[in-house]
């Protein structure tokens, strides 16, 4: 007969008869000689190779925090957003006796499970839902082999006796990735949004990166690509991101153009409606498979990783060149999950065409093609004239429709004429104060604004935005008791979603001040240049290079500024001392093989220092009392 497990559905859940489990199946003595032989089928084709990146392991358990029990029916309260299922821990039942265990996110008014956002994306059957019937001979244990769920409560029904906090463990399961990075700052509100980017990031890693763990579980290439410098700061990503670049490969069309989804069974070739849908989701989203792999680079140097995918790249590049209309491309999907402003597909895909001819211009260099350098150079400078042509009033200095996306878009792109840049710059400064100091943009200028408002050294006012407690911002979710970050700033949709985790890569490079040189890739020569708020009282924060450790802690007070810094071996760091916080600088410690540091450069607002491979601390002030 059939085995213990009667139905299986990765977003439905796991069907378990225990009565049906057979003692010592999988051991050598074994009589199977009653079974039905195997059917002989035709192998996978391509090339077999071995799993490079880490496998899906438990990570943690979790026990309810409550328990309500009901007719029936018990509800437990994990007290976090998880992902992962619930095992069974040494509880006894009937024969037959079955209980339906469901999972979610949310509470009806009722104190009931509310599967409805999530029921609404599964086609068929029931919504993240497990079925165990007991085999009733002695306590047992059980949780599901072959699906996740994300959840925070789960619905128990149809046991007989009010179950403990020790009869459920919640099992917390993702792709076991090696923790590169650490982020702490005086801001408890800023810790609170570091780690809920972190338990989505992780929460949504199964193999490769996705969308949410209980609805769609699918590989959405616009939420990875905008948090993939998030991503390289925290986890050791190299090898599963090239993973994921191979199945772009895979999925590549001789004609170069990707889907939106990877890996895919067709959905995400197209998007929309009408003349433009057979283009698909735009570069804004598609651009994961050049950005990814530049951003891989720019954490290594090993430009082996570009090498590898060029010619894939090439392909998909060709296509938005004969996709473009005069170097215009107007089609894809807007700004996805503004707060007030549409911000529409046109001026974002032509931004990202524009962005990728860049890079691949620079690609082009690193390997020494000439031909396509010239080509993407010159490809670079007509995009560049037609978006301005076409998405710029100069006279009024506004971009598209003016609005935070549109604005720190053309900044962060770098791509306004000389002669209208501070006006530019101005217009969006006076937008954000329209808004008194919130977010007004989706995925996409949510980290257009990160960017932007840290090029032009305005971390002050991203730094007002990031604290704010009221809707919208991450603040507001963390108020509202979110523990993963939410799909939309009302809170009304997925709420554990990673695509406005943008900001955790401000934390490093912004806040803490850890950047690469983009020169010298691979952090063997770094930055350490903190935008230091006055708001903000210490930063503790490291990175684990290729090198070595990275490590950059600063504090702030009534005396002055303290900066404590480590340089891994074979490596240089060029690091900024503020001068806002005093006049002189005092080394408190050194502690190098080589000769300590050496003065580069001074300008008005910071002192310029190489520093060699060892410990330091620095304070600026007016000297120690």
């Amino acid at each position: 007969g059939s085995g213990p497990v009667i139905f299986d559905g990765i977003r439905n859940g796991e069907h378990y008869d225990a009565r049906k489990e057979i003692t010592g199946w999988n051991e050598t003595h074994f009589d199977d000689s009653g079974w039905t032989g195997p059917y002989i089928v035709k192998g996978p084709t391509g090339k077999l190779s071995a799993q490079l990146m880490p496998p899906i392991r438990i990570i943690r358990e979790v026990k309810p925090v409550k328990i309500t029990f009901d007719k029936n029916v018990a509800i437990l309260d994990f007290g976090e957003n998880i992902v992962g299922r619930l095992r069974i821990n040494k509880i006894t039942g009937r024969e037959g006796q079955e209980i339906i265990i469901r999972y979610g996110e949310r509470l009806d008014e009722q104190g009931m499970l509310d599967q409805k956002e999530l029921a609404r994306f599964i086609r068929t059957g029931e919504t993240q839902t497990d079925r165990y019937i007991f085999k009733g001979r002695r306590p047992e244990t059980w949780e599901s082999s072959f699906v996740y769920h994300g959840f925070q409560y789960v619905e128990i029904e149809g046991l007989e006796e009010e179950p403990d906090t020790h009869d459920f463990i919640g099992v917390v399961l993702h792709t076991d990735l090696r923790k590169n990075g650490y982020f702490e700052c005086s801001n408890d509100m800023l810790n609170a949004i570091q780690n809920a980017l972190l338990n989505s990031f992780l929460g949504n890693y199964h193999g490769y990166p996705t969308d949410c763990p209980h609805r769609e579980k699918i590989g959405w290439s616009g939420d990875a690509q905008l948090v993939a410098e998030t991503g390289l700061y925290n986890f050791d990503l190299v090898r599963p991101y090239m993973k994921w670049i191979d199945d772009f490969t895979d999925e590549q069309r001789m004609d170069g153009k990707v889907p939106a989804i990877i890996p895919t069974s067709g959905w995400g070739y197209t998007f929309g409606r009408g003349d433009k849908r057979e283009h698909g989701y735009g570069p804004h989203w598609d651009a994961a498979f050049i950005n990814i792999p530049w951003e891989m680079y720019m954490f290594t140097g090993d430009a082996r990783i570009i090498e590898r995918y060029y010619e894939g790249f090439k392909r998909y590049m060709d296509y938005l060149e004969e996709s473009a209309e005069d170097f215009i491309l107007d089609y894809g999907i807007d700004d996805h999950k503004p707060v007030n402003t549409i911000t529409g597909p046109d001026i974002l895909s032509t931004g990202y065409f524009y962005d990728l001819s860049l890079k691949m211009t620079e690609m082009a260099g690193i390997l020494r093609k000439n031909e396509d350098l010239e080509h993407y150079l010159e490809l670079s400078e007509n995009i560049k004239s037609a978006f301005n042509q076409r998405f710029l009033d100069a006279d009024h200095g506004i971009y598209g429709n003016g609005g935070q996306t549109s604005m720190a878009g053309a900044v962060y792109l770098d791509i306004i004429p000389d002669n209208v840049r501070e006006k530019v710059i101005e217009n969006l400064l006076s937008e954000i104060e329209k808004q008194n100091y919130h977010i007004d943009a989706g995925v996409v200028g949510t980290r257009y604004m990160l960017k932007a408002l840290s090029d032009i050294r305005r971390s002050n006012i991203m730094y007002e935005i990031a604290n704010q407690k009221d809707f919208p911002g991450w603040g507001y979710w963390i108020k509202e008791g979110a523990t993963t970050l939410w799909q939309t700033w009302k809170g009304d949709m997925s709420l554990n979603h990673i695509m406005f985790g943008s900001i955790g890569a401000w934390f490093y490079s912004a806040l803490a001040g850890i950047k690469y040189d983009q020169t010298d890739p691979g952090m063997r020569r770094f930055l350490i240049k903190p935008e230091v708020t006055d708001s903000l009282e210490w930063v503790n924060c490291e990175y684990e290079s290729l090198y070595g450790t990275i490590i950059s802690q600063w504090e702030r007070g009534p005396d002055g500024f303290k900066h404590n810094i480590s340089v891994p071996f074979n490596s240089t760091a060029e690091l900024y001392l503020p001068k806002k916080y005093g006049d002189t600088i005092t080394e408190l410690l050194g502690n190098s093989p080589d000769f300590h540091y050496s003065m580069l450069d001074e300008n008005d607002d910071y002192w310029i220092l190489e520093l060699k491979p060892g410990e330091f601390v620095f304070f600026v002030g007016r000297g120690i009392e």
